[in-house]
């Protein structure tokens, strides 16, 4: 089990939030995370998009950093070595 930075909708505090990382080629990943609040879901890093399950999500790659911003409030970091294997 990985370890993710995350804040919850409201929070000004950062915290850690348990996922599963599943590498595929190309430099794809689907990671499955569970939130501050116990809510599971998939967070997709495709070829030229990012997506979630059930929830909408804006991304930027800040140098070696996903910066994930859900609709919800919620705020995730995801390192791009989680993502490539690195």
């Amino acid at each position: 089990m990985n370890r993710f930075i995350c804040k919850a909708a409201g929070e000004s505090e950062f915290g850690s939030c348990p996922g599963g990382i599943a590498r595929m080629e190309n430099n794809q990943a689907s990671i499955t995370v569970r939130n501050q609040s116990g809510a599971q879901f998939t967070i997709n890093f495709m070829s030229g998009y990012v997506n979630a399950t059930n929830r909408d999500v804006k991304a930027r790659l800040e140098d070696d950093i996903w910066i994930l911003e859900f609709a919800n409030g919620e705020v995730w970091e995801v390192p791009l070595a989680a993502i490539e294997g690195g």
